[in-house]
């Protein structure tokens, strides 16, 4: 698609009604409106009514005088088509929810169980961080639960990072053996 430069002469002959202006605009931002409504997945009936619509407004400001930037006017079409889907999407919402009554909400009510699933399960794991040796227990508890930069680890073990995956790997089997 090829862009188009905009003038005040432009919008001019828009609002005057010149017919080639007024098919190169219909043609040049229908083609660019499609694309961008396509791209939401909108049916095509849908499409093509939100095209209209969104040119239909666009030429009611010119004629309007509501054009303030003609160099700005493919921004001022942009965010017309802006407008219109945010109508369309807030219409077909409330069309989709309005029959149904509003459901509640739920209150915060605490999980005791799974709090204390939850709970138990950390103390498990700290249990047997503390058998693993200093260097994997140093090695998990920066990688996953400092949440530290692999690179930073690797500075701190003098290890690059292929080595590092060797020795996170060889942790995580001794975890896992401890963990059984």
């Amino acid at each position: 698609m090829e862009f188009f430069s905009f003038s005040k002469a432009y919008v001019d002959k828009l609002k005057a009604g010149d017919a080639a202006t007024q098919h190169h605009f219909a043609g040049y931002f229908g083609r660019f409106l499609r694309i961008r409504y396509r791209a939401r997945r909108l049916a095509p009936d849908v499409i093509d009514d939100l095209v209209q619509d969104t040119l239909l407004r666009v030429m009611l400001k010119v004629h309007n005088g509501g054009v303030r930037q003609p160099e700005c006017f493919g921004a001022f079409v942009n965010s017309v088509s802006n407008h219109v889907l945010l109508e369309y999407f807030r219409k077909t919402s409330k069309d989709a929810h309005g029959d149904e009554e509003p459901t509640e909400v739920p209150g915060k009510v605490l999980d005791l169980e799974r709090l204390l699933v939850t709970q138990e399960t950390v103390v498990h794991v700290r249990k047997i961080l503390e058998q693993l040796p200093e260097r994997d227990r140093r090695i998990l508890r920066r990688l996953f639960y400092d949440e530290e930069d692999k690179d930073t680890i690797c500075n701190e073990f003098g290890v690059n990072r292929d080595y590092l995956r060797v020795l996170v790997l060889r942790a995580k089997d001794k975890f896992r053996v401890l963990y059984k």
